[in-house]
């Protein structure tokens, strides 16, 4: 029961990691490797350029945006919804498989990680604006460089604090987010 109740059933309730240690290496493939620092940041730079080439160059993107925006008009102008929804999600499940690799190169993975993230993922999400992949993206940098930067001040226990204090000061200044549109209802 509870969280990850079955993960765990199947896995185990350790945590594992892919054998390298912070700041350590690992051997694959009868070579040494060293954990991405600036490689993994490359490619997690890659995945949003892909992601963002995939919405915004391929007819799929297109619909997926239109179904997004307006389900009725999208269905209006013969816009097959189901394969539209089926891109999406295996998009989605790309990228969450690439960034589960890139977080397991780094840190143990256990059944509940994803809960420690997921909080901060949606309140970047907010402060960015809910429906621009780029504010998602520039709320993430500046709830990220924030908590950070007030690591030395309030210590490391309570930078989400500082990270869920800028949420609220957005939503007081700017209750869409940085990028969100105004919805206008008649």
């Amino acid at each position: 029961g509870g969280r990850g109740g079955g993960l765990r059933w199947l896995g185990g309730r350790d945590g594992r990691g892919c054998g390298a240690g912070p700041g350590g290496g690992w051997r694959a493939g009868g070579r040494g490797r060293r954990p991405p620092g600036r490689s993994g940041a490359a490619v997690g730079l890659r995945g949003m350029v892909a992601l963002f080439a995939m919405l915004h160059l391929p007819p799929i993107g297109r619909q997926m945006r239109v179904i997004a925006d307006n389900p009725d008009l999208a269905r209006a102008c013969g816009i097959r919804s189901g394969r539209a929804l089926l891109a999406l999600w295996a998009t989605v499940g790309v990228l969450c498989a690439l960034g589960g690799m890139m977080f397991g190169i780094k840190a143990l993975v256990s059944p509940e990680f994803g809960w420690e993230l997921l909080i901060p993922a949606f309140a970047a999400m907010i402060v960015g604006g809910i429906g621009s992949p780029v504010g998602a993206v520039v709320g993430a940098v500046l709830l990220g460089v924030a908590s950070e930067l007030s690591v030395p001040f309030v210590g490391p226990s309570y930078k989400i604090a500082v990270a869920f204090g800028l949420l609220l000061l957005v939503l007081l200044l700017r209750p869409r987010g940085l990028f969100g549109k105004a919805i206008f209802t008649r």
